[in-house]
């Protein structure tokens, strides 16, 4: 099966439309894209930027320790 129908679902569609990344349509495309991308990491970063500030709820670096507390509040009831 032909992998664009990712495309149309809607955590992908709705991430797509933040412009954080490329897709490629050819191996010519990826290789360009790829070069692209390591010669200028900051290619799109404000498109990831709106990703990150559209999906993710805490950017502390304690995700693990959140879901462990959750976890052990949940689990040992």
């Amino acid at each position: 099966k032909n992998v664009r129908r990712f495309l149309d679902f809607t955590h992908i569609s709705k991430m797509l439309k933040t412009r954080c990344c490329k897709i490629a349509y050819s191996k010519p495309d990826l290789v360009n894209y790829i070069k692209s991308y390591l010669e200028n990491p900051a290619l799109d970063k404000d498109g990831r930027t709106r990703l990150k500030e559209a999906q993710i709820y805490r950017t502390d670096g304690k995700s693990g320790e959140a879901i462990a507390q959750f976890l052990i509040q949940h689990l040992y009831v």
